[in-house]
């Protein structure tokens, strides 16, 4: 998530999942000084040896860890800077989300909605199927006819278990390069088993995946499906509050059970539009760093000037394992102000963040900031965990009557606690919370949670 205070400090805080980076510039801080987040070196020379030196040195110097990172290197012996910051990155105690990407995709996406990819999201289930959770519109994936709930059987000719057994989750897909082809043997929805071939191009994102007002018992629930905090998403969130306000909305559930994160600006004006009741004095959340950097701490506040804010007093949010960063920041920025109702499965574990330091056409995304709420809560390594236990179902359509974290909440809404969940789906919890599934979205990819 990339974001930027009232001092012109670019920020970026990424809490992922894939994945999640926060960006923006504009106001709404509060503390700090000019020089957050900026360092005063740059790389001697674009050789390997200058760019290892350069991560290095960042990583013993703003890094939010610095103290667990080697003094000492050889050089070298990294063939690339990727391989020294796996190398000294805090693994896997803490962190599992620093990593290097381009300027270009970092921007492309971040600030357009921009990728190359096939625009398809997959996720694994405990029985090792590979399901579709969702595709981006007008993508490769989409005009193929690939939809929610297809489930892919060979990708480029290999199962699913020789690609987790082989390792290739990374590589499997070919290159991030427009104009590479994949081949995919999909069995869909009605049973037809059809084998594919997608070709990669720039997808635009559409950050909104589903969204509808449902009845229930009188009460107007808003619903959406939120997958990204990104700059185009501000759009996307102004018409659909001015729709929801139109309607008459008093109930909203927040699905982020695939949101990575994005940018802390976003966040904001999400959690904004949901707690409107303010005069933008509360702190929607604090940053605080390294005790090297002590003097950049700051916070950022609540919106005061949307004007279709719901005003709620009470909101429902559906979290999956992959629901993180600024996901994360949200709900936790909330916490001190609205009641906050998760229905699902416990949060990745993301307080943490970066502000991101460009060099050679790259971008060094390393942990630099932990943040906190109003209240100065935080600290949730370990997941934010849910109210009500439910389990995602991807074979269900987003909104569909017995989508399971859906009909969890609307349970919830109608008899105002948890629905009681039967044994045979108590076992079934059991079994995906203690089952360890491979991870399909590595590094940058984490970030877009797709393909």
């Amino acid at each position: 998530m990339k974001q930027a205070n009232h001092l012109g400090a670019c920020m970026v805080l990424l809490i992922f999942a894939s994945m999640l980076i926060l960006s923006a510039c504009g106001s709404g801080g509060g503390a700090g000084g000019s020089d957050i987040g900026k360092i005063s070196y740059a790389p001697e020379n674009c050789e390997i040896d200058g760019q290892n030196r350069f991560v290095h040195k960042v990583m013993l110097d703003t890094y939010y860890w610095y103290k667990e990172v080697p003094t000492s290197l050889d050089y070298s012996s990294f063939s690339s800077p990727e391989e020294v910051l796996d190398f000294v990155r805090y693994y896997p105690e803490k962190d599992r989300f620093s990593y290097i990407t381009t300027t270009e995709q970092f921007q492309g996406f971040f600030e357009e909605g921009k990728f190359i990819g096939l625009g398809a999201s997959f996720l694994i289930l405990t029985d090792g199927r590979l399901i579709t959770r969702f595709v981006f519109p007008d993508s490769p994936a989409a005009r193929a006819g690939v939809a929610r709930g297809d489930e892919i059987l060979t990708i480029n000719g290999k199962t699913i278990k020789e690609i987790t057994d082989g390792l290739l989750w990374d590589s499997i897909f070919g290159e991030d390069k427009e104009g590479v082809a994949v081949e995919l043997e999909v069995k869909f929805r009605d049973a037809t088993i059809k084998t594919i071939e997608l070709v990669k191009e720039i997808v635009t994102i559409k950050t909104i995946l589903h969204s509808e007002v449902i009845e229930r018992n009188g009460v107007k629930v808003g619903y959406f499906v939120f997958n990204a905090f990104i700059n185009p998403s501000a759009a996307e969130l102004e018409t659909l509050f001015a729709d929801f306000k139109t309607a008459g909305v008093t109930e909203l559930v927040l699905d982020l059970r695939y949101n990575g994160g994005g940018l802390v600006s976003v966040a904001r004006i999400l959690a904004s539009y949901i707690y409107g009741n303010n005069s933008g004095s509360e702190i929607f959340v604090n940053f605080n760093h390294n005790d090297r950097y002590p003097h950049w701490a700051w916070n950022y506040h609540f919106s005061p000037a949307l004007p279709d804010r719901l005003n709620l007093q009470r909101i429902f949010v559906l979290t999956q394992p992959g629901t993180c960063s600024a996901s994360e920041l949200v709900i936790n920025g909330l916490k001190p102000f609205i009641e906050v109702v998760q229905i699902g499965q416990k949060t990745c574990g993301k307080p943490v963040g970066v502000y991101g330091h460009e060099f050679c056409g790259k971008r060094i995304q390393a942990i630099e900031f932990e943040t906190t709420n109003h209240n100065n809560n935080g600290g949730y390594f370990d997941g934010i965990q849910a109210d009500c236990s439910a389990l995602d179902d991807p074979t269900q359509l987003f909104g569909a009557a017995d989508e399971n974290l859906l009909a969890t909440t609307l349970g919830y809404i109608d008899n105002g606690t948890c629905p009681s969940v039967s044994v045979a789906s108590r076992r079934a919890l059991q079994q995906q919370q203690e089952t360890v599934l491979p991870e399909l979205y590595q590094g940058f990819r984490r970030e877009i949670g797709a393909f």
